[in-house]
């Protein structure tokens, strides 16, 4: 699991999204990257999508997003 970003929960800690992604790389695992789109409880939406999905695809992730 990836902490959110301090100053934004509904964002990803995107340097320990970028490390985790290495590291599972580096053992050859497959990752599958969860991102909510949207936050039911707040009607709040996730920032950052376009930064998640470079990383993904720069390591070789799958991204999922789910719209809530």
């Amino acid at each position: 699991m990836v902490p959110p970003a301090k100053d934004d929960e509904l964002a990803f800690d995107m340097t320990a999204l970028e490390q985790r992604l290495s590291q599972e790389k580096e053992v050859g695992r497959g990752v599958i990257v969860s991102y909510g789109l949207g936050e039911v409880n707040t009607g709040g939406f996730g920032r950052g999508l376009d930064d998640v999905a470079r990383l993904c695809r720069s390591y070789g992730a799958w991204l999922h997003v789910d719209a809530g």
